[in-house]
């Protein structure tokens, strides 16, 4: 299947007007229709999901099943409030893993939101531990990326910083402003 049949495809799902045809193709790729030579070809696809809590799950295991080092990447919600942490979680990370840019960064340079990516590094200011701290930022290399890439590596590499974006929390009466610092990446071996 081209990438173009499949990305068309994927456009009606979202649109909740998949053709026969469509479902038939994604029967084809369901894992337990899947050969053996097949299932090594597709370990590390993105698989789908139909809820966000089941694309955390996967990628979360996924990850540990790696058996590398990861860090989790907070996302701090203030005030605190335990039920939007829930519905904001976390995501864990390691280098070299495959990434996705969860908001459009740069349109004008090919960062935007869907954008596939590798993480290659993870950067602590000077004096800082990554064993009590969050990262400063994380490079990310992306071969749609247009831009300038850090030094020192000639590689399409980028930088992600954390962002901030202002919700109005609803468990408590009355609601409350909150603040959400959060990554703009998920890790890319699923998706809804």
């Amino acid at each position: 299947m081209s990438d173009e049949t499949f990305g068309f495809l994927l456009d009606r799902m979202r649109l909740k007007a998949c053709t026969k045809e469509d479902l038939e193709l994604l029967e084809t790729r369901l894992e337990t229709n899947l050969k053996e030579a097949d299932r090594e070809r597709f370990a590390d696809a993105i698989n789908l999901f139909a809820s966000n809590a089941k694309v955390n799950l996967h990628n979360k295991g996924y990850a540990l099943d790696k058996k590398q080092p990861l860090i989790l990447l907070d996302t701090i919600i203030t005030p605190h409030c335990p039920q939007c942490v829930e519905e904001h979680p976390g995501v864990y990370v390691g280098l070299n893993m495959n990434v996705l840019i969860s908001r459009n960064l740069s349109v004008r340079l090919n960062v935007c939101n869907g954008t596939q990516g590798i993480l290659r590094q993870i950067v602590y200011k000077e004096k800082k531990s990554p064993l009590n701290t969050q990262p400063d930022f994380l490079v990310v290399e992306c071969l749609k990326y247009t831009g300038k890439p850090l030094p020192p590596s000639c590689r399409k590499t980028f930088p992600v910083f954390p962002s901030r974006d202002y919700d109005i929390c609803k468990h408590g009466s009355p609601p409350v402003a909150v603040s959400i610092k959060r990554w703009n990446l998920q890790l890319a071996y699923a998706m809804t």
